[in-house]
């Protein structure tokens, strides 16, 4: 067994929130058989619902960026230094809830997803920073090459400013590939892959490669293709779908203010890359569309429990295949081909997609299709068994805390509660007989945590004691929930799984997330002050019975000036049932 002390930049974890996709993938086409299709009309009801959503945004080297603005409609925040935001009951269309972010160094991005009423739902961004790969004089004209593929031709006199003023000088040029068939590609996206065609129906995509690209002069101003020029882009075409090809493709690009690809233009196939023209830069993409469908369905084991995150893959009938995810409600939606029959493939997480196992066959129609709970009976991954005792700085057993288990393979941590005397035994999943994990002990009567260890783990890994000392927690939301009955569930939420908002109204709000191994639980304070003291407010809990709102007393002992500091206090629920008391300190943002 290997142990390690770590920090955590080092780690390259992959952090609780994890992208609620709306079945994003690529699908091909045969070569030089491309056909145009139109969208179904379908039966899906397409309305507002209210829902919630929690996120985060990392850049490419998986690090959470802090500051970025988080907009959905009307709705705006900024990420914590965790990378996370969090939107709590508003109104999106449960077909295309849409969420851009914005932050400077990077090219803007986005996703969309499909939702459900009364449910909270996860999102997941990763940004390109927009650094300068090349430039080119104005007057001159030439070629910048893509370092991970691709090229742009500019021709002399091809840019000038957005107003339409000419540019004579140097263009910087700021251009990323993204490949389809990743999953990096899948994160790094805008949107998702739907579209309107050049006769604006809606579509749905398959790409064959995708571009973002930013033009800027030496002062960092924004350029673009002059009014009636063009630029020559070429696409590299990923290994595995250049022998399904078509010869010719549309273009499209990404429209920001819709949150969908519009049609413009066409690419030809030449060898293993895509050429063509745009008079204008943002996100471009060389795409095939098809029919389309609405599908949704639940995963749940022989149980009814529902079968959180788990991996769904759609085996489409030319082999290529559709990926989603599932929430916590067992669910997933999206868009599938029409008038086909596809295979649905099941995993019990993202990890371990060389486990899938096939489930069932469906065919549809030109019409929507819900499928209902689907039972799946779990080939499991090996079951790894990790265990030790959480002590204090005295080495004395700690009786109210938490173990954080984490791992480069997972999309989110596991809080595994102590027994009264310190022990822990927890077991998990993983594709491999040796894993390796990320472990932070919390001790909350002393506000303290351990440092971040790192462990190589077998089938059975007694880790001894584990020491939680030496780091001040310095963020929490604990609660204690009484039910009618006189049951107890006591939780705390840690960093990075809690956030905070200052002046909402004339108050503030926190909000925290824990992850438990068996579902989730949301936990929602909102006070009605900017200063210390005793305050009227409210809560919501989710995970426990249902969405719960309750009204409460708050006393603030701390509500510091400046941001970054850190608001302290307590609160006890004013409602007959359920009761609630707890505690806080997070940071002001």
């Amino acid at each position: 067994m290997l142990i390690l002390l770590l920090n955590k930049s080092q780690t390259m974890k992959k952090i609780f929130l994890l992208a609620i996709l709306g079945l994003i993938t690529f699908i091909s086409c045969k070569k030089d058989n491309f056909e145009r299709f139109t969208p179904s009309s379908g039966g899906f009801d397409a309305k507002q619902v209210t829902a919630s959503f929690a996120g985060i945004i990392v850049g490419a080297n998986e690090e959470p960026l802090e500051g970025v603005l988080v907009a959905s409609g009307s709705n705006t925040t900024t990420t914590d230094e965790n990378g996370a935001f969090f939107f709590k009951n508003i109104s999106v269309p449960n077909n295309k809830a849409y969420f851009t972010a914005t932050k400077a160094g990077y090219f803007h991005g986005s996703r969309t997803i499909f939702a459900q009423a009364n449910h909270t739902h996860q999102v997941r961004i990763k940004m390109l920073d927009n650094n300068p790969i090349g430039s080119i004089m104005n007057n001159v004209g030439g070629d910048v090459i893509l370092p991970q593929g691709g090229k742009l031709t500019f021709e002399a006199g091809d840019v000038a400013y957005p107003n339409g003023n000419p540019y004579t000088g140097q263009v910087n040029v700021a251009a990323k590939r993204i490949d389809p068939t990743t999953d990096n590609g899948r994160f790094e996206m805008p949107g998702d892959l739907r579209g309107k065609d050049k006769e604006d129906k809606d579509v749905t995509l398959a790409s064959y490669g995708m571009m973002a690209v930013e033009l800027t002069d030496n002062s960092g101003n924004l350029l673009q293709v002059a009014q009636g020029q063009t630029v020559d882009m070429t696409f590299e075409v990923p290994a595995s779908l250049v022998s399904t090809a078509p010869t010719e493709i549309p273009l499209w690009y990404f429209d920001e203010a819709n949150g969908e690809w519009k049609e413009e233009g066409s690419a030809t196939l030449s060898g293993n890359t895509y050429e063509g023209r745009v008079s204008h830069f943002s996100f471009w993409n060389c795409d095939a569309n098809f029919r389309r469908v609405y599908f949704e369905a639940t995963f749940v084991n022989e149980s009814g429990q529902p079968l959180v995150y788990a991996f769904i893959s759609i085996e489409l009938p030319d082999g290529t295949r559709r990926h989603g995810i599932t929430n916590e409600a067992g669910w997933v939606g999206g868009e599938v081909m029409a008038n086909a029959t596809m295979k649905i493939y099941f995993a019990i997480n993202s990890s371990c997609t060389s486990l899938a196992q096939e489930i069932m066959d469906f065919t549809t129609t030109n019409l929507d299709i819900n499928l209902g709970d689907i039972m799946v009976t779990v080939i499991s991954p090996v079951t790894h068994t990790i265990s030790g005792t959480l002590v204090d700085c005295a080495d004395m057993p700690v009786s109210n805390g938490y173990i954080q288990i984490e791992s480069d393979n997972w999309y989110f941590g596991y809080n595994t509660p102590i027994n009264a005397d310190g022990t822990f035994s927890y077991d998990y999943t993983s594709c491999t007989a040796v894993d390796s994990v990320y472990l932070t002990g919390y001790d909350y009567d002393n506000l303290v945590q351990s440092a971040l260890l790192g462990y190589d783990l077998t089938i059975s890994t007694d880790l001894g004691n584990v020491k939680a000392c030496g780091v001040v927690l310095d963020e929490f939301i604990t609660f204690n929930y009484t039910t009618n009955s006189g049951n107890d569930t006591i939780q705390t939420m840690l960093p990075p799984n809690i956030g905070m908002q200052d002046s909402i109204g004339n108050g503030w709000s926190a909000w925290g997330s824990d992850s438990t191994g068996t579902g989730n639980m949301f936990f929602w304070l909102q006070a009605n002050t900017l200063s210390t003291g005793n305050y009227a407010g409210s809560g919501t809990l989710e995970g426990i019975s249902g969405w719960q709102s309750f009204n409460c007393d708050y006393t603030v002992t701390s509500y510091p000036a400046s941001f970054g500091e850190y608001i302290e206090g307590s609160f006890v629920s004013t409602n007959a049932t359920p009761i609630v008391t707890g505690s806080f300190r997070v940071k002001k943002q």
